[in-house]
């Protein structure tokens, strides 16, 4: 991406900048509490300081980086309390997001090739590229729902977990993760509300109980 950025009203700069630096916290380039640097960024990416201000006060606003007077920015380091209390929030949205995909009758069937994404990543033994699929596999439940302020609320907190999690789990087991899917899609291809509530509640249920003991060993 160095060096190739182009402005456009479809992807402005500052989106792509964005995007940028996301990656770079999201595979752990950037760590918690590290400063980022706007003329480096500027530098990596050949455009001018304008975006990269423009982006990091969007991060900002979606909790992933603090800019702070005198000190710039810096990657957000968030409390073990934060991330916790985002997997339970997470679970209620998600589980919303469930039932209003079932009422309306959304068309589900791309989370079937998600998941086989999601194996195929384990199988490259690629773990960014399966911690991005999960991600669209979730999001694509949040858009069946056909709820905007839903998807408007999952997607801001979305960064912040998934930085989070790739920086405390690297060693998380990538098929114990996959796993916890297939239940979630048989309930939704069944059309069993009850049954997909209840899996992707202990789909986060267990995520969480596996965060937590891997904070505790932090």
């Amino acid at each position: 991406m160095t060096g190739t950025l182009t402005d456009g009203p479809d992807r402005p700069l500052s989106e792509q900048v964005k995007e940028w630096i996301l990656d770079q916290i999201f595979s752990g380039v950037l760590r918690p509490h590290e400063r980022i640097v706007e003329s480096m960024v500027a530098g990596s990416l050949g455009v001018s300081h304008a975006p990269v201000r423009e982006a990091l006060k969007g991060l900002e606003a979606l909790g992933v980086v603090d800019i702070r007077p005198f000190s710039g920015a810096r990657v957000h380091r968030q409390t073990h309390q934060e991330i916790l209390d985002a997997y339970t929030v997470r679970s209620e949205l998600e589980a919303l997001a469930v039932r209003s995909a079932l009422e309306r009758g959304a068309d589900l069937s791309g989370l079937s090739t998600l998941l086989g994404d999601m194996y195929h990543a384990v199988a490259s033994d690629d773990m960014h590229e399966l911690a991005k699929v999960d991600t669209k596999f979730h999001e694509a439940i949040i858009v069946a729902s056909g709820n905007v302020e839903l998807l408007r609320v999952w997607r801001g907190m979305q960064p912040r977990l998934r930085a989070y999690i790739t920086l405390v789990t690297p060693g998380a087991d990538p098929h114990w993760t996959v796993a916890l899917h297939p239940p979630i899609l048989e309930a939704l291809q069944a059309n069993d509300q009850e049954a997909a509530v209840e899996a992707i509640k202990r789909h986060f249920t267990l995520a969480r109980e596996r965060m937590e003991a891997g904070l505790a060993d932090s």
